[in-house]
């Protein structure tokens, strides 16, 4: 982050953008909306967990500065990959377009985005 930021301050549009998980969100944890409590997936949502947190903390320390640097986590939805072994309902190039639109939008005042349909259809998520 130390050597980022100098680049990030000078640059005209200085944005970065980490690809979250709903599966990482406390609030959706605490009423099980995905019903998966198989410890083969404990240490992803944990990981997910930690970058939301550190997407927060980050933002929170730019904008206290007033550097203009804008954070936000996307989290692209459900997307066939290698991870899951291709069973998401959704392509991976539909996630990569959520964040895309995310990442070169003007509308950065929402830190935590989700797109879980093929729409592009960005909407605040509850980490």
């Amino acid at each position: 982050m130390d050597k980022f930021e100098p680049l990030l301050i000078k640059s005209k549009a200085p944005r970065v953008l980490n690809i979250s998980s709903g599966l990482g969100s406390s609030t959706e944890a605490l009423v099980n909306k995905w019903g998966n409590n198989e410890k083969s997936f404990f240490a992803y949502n944990a990981s997910k967990a930690a970058l939301n947190i550190l997407s927060i903390n980050i933002r929170n320390l730019w904008n206290s500065k007033n550097y203009g640097i804008k954070v936000v986590a996307v989290d692209p939805g459900y997307c066939a990959t290698n991870l899951n072994r291709y069973s998401g309902p959704k392509e991976a190039s539909k996630g990569a377009q959520a964040a895309f639109v995310a990442i070169t939008t003007d509308n950065f005042e929402i830190p935590f985005i989700r797109s879980e349909t093929d729409e592009l259809v960005l909407e605040a998520a509850p980490f």
